[in-house]
Formats: C-alpha cells, structure tokens, sequence
C-alpha cells in the first residue's frame, strides 16, 4: 500500500464492495461493520419507517414503548462516569486518536454505543458521520484489521461534532446505562421492571452488570414464554 501511495495511487475506502487494496468494509472488525450494515438497509428502506432504533443484543431490554418518547431527532445514553474515570473507554480513546483526544474528551461523559433511537433521518445521518469516520481512519492507519471499538468513534464524532438534533440521554433517564451506575441506584418494581433512580426507563442498558437487575429480566421474560 505504501508503494503504490508513492506511485500516486490514493488510498480509497469503499462500502460493501471488494477492493483490491483490501480497504473495503466488509472487511472490517464487526463491531464497527455493522454500522455500515445498518446504514444500507436504513437507506433502502428509509420510507417505509419513520424512527429507527440501533441496539446490543445481548444487555438491551426494553421495558416499555422506547419510540414513544424518543421517537424523534437522535438520541443515545450517558453513562455515569466521564472518560477520564473510565479505564477502558480511555484505553480505546488512546488507541484511536493519541494522547491529545484523549486529552479532549476526558471530562466528558462516556456516551455509550450500544443504543441509538430517533427519527430515520437522524440515525442515517449519524451513520453517515460514523461511517465517514470510519473510513477516515482505515485509510490513515492504512489497515482495517485494527479492532479499534465502536466506542471510540461514538464519543469522538458526538463530543466534538454533535448534531444539532442530539439528545444525550442521562443514566438515570428513559434511556437509562447503567453499567457502572453503582447498585443501590437500581430497585426491582412489584411488576418486575427495574427503576434506575425515580425512572422506570423504556430502554435498560447494560443491565447484566448487575446480578439483581438480571434476575428480574430472567424470570420477567421466562413469564412471558409460559
């Protein structure tokens, strides 16, 4: 790749097609190709739906109606420490943009990946930054075998370019994350939802961090298969 760059040859990255410099997404680590996936069927359906929601699977439960509320515009979930208390994310800031990113974003809240709901229009929108992002650092880097963590671009592109409909959801909200958020923040309700301070939130994030909130989703949903 270097040798062909100093032919003249530009680097190009290209989205879900073969590339004979290998810079394509298909290639890429999959927690960051599903955000180019994603973005595929969102433009090809972009009208049959009015608001999008992209989740986890494995620690997302949805407690009631998330769309209800959060609908519109863009919104994703705070979690309860800022990068610079959060060994790993400040790890994965590192990794991708040095030092001085780091530096940038380490008072800011970790915003956390693993959901983002609104409109079909601000989620493509999103996906167009994160994806461009993406493309932007496989090719300075010159490799896609990296598995940088979707988490680094997430907080990078929405902490220093927000867009002007982004709604960043506190742990505490209707789009609660609440992995660090430390247990006695967290109470099971008589019908087996869990409140994270006075909310129940529609969307709990992260749950299976906590052996009390795992619990109640276990037996909630095991009810429901009876």
């Amino acid at each position: 790749v270097v040798f062909l760059e100093r032919c003249g040859w530009r680097l190009t990255f290209l989205d879900e097609r073969p590339n004979h410099l290998g810079m394509s997404s298909q290639q890429l680590f999959i927690l960051n190709r599903r955000f180019f996936l994603a973005r595929k069927i969102i433009r090809e359906r972009l009208n049959d739906y009015s608001s999008v929601m992209l989740a986890d699977s494995r620690d997302v439960v949805l407690q009631s109606d998330p769309f209800i509320s959060m609908g519109s515009e863009l919104h994703t979930g705070k979690e309860y420490r800022v990068l610079g208390e959060s060994p790993i994310n400040a790890e994965w800031i590192r990794a991708t943009y040095g030092e001085a990113g780091f530096q940038a974003l380490k008072h800011k809240y970790v915003i956390c990946s693993g959901v983002t709901i609104g409109s079909a229009e601000a989620v493509l929108a999103y996906l167009d930054s994160f994806c461009d992002e993406v493309a932007r650092y496989v090719c300075k880097v010159r490799t896609h075998l990296v598995p940088i963590w979707d988490q680094a671009y997430h907080n990078y592109i929405l902490h220093m370019s927000p867009p002007s409909a982004l709604q960043l959801m506190p742990w505490n909200s209707d789009l609660s994350t609440v992995g660090e958020v430390p247990p006695e923040y967290l109470m099971i309700q008589k019908d087996g939802r869990v409140s994270v301070g006075s909310c129940v939130p529609s969307i709990l994030l992260q749950y299976d961090r906590h052996s009390s909130a795992t619990t109640a989703v276990a037996l909630t949903y095991s009810s429901l298969n009876e």
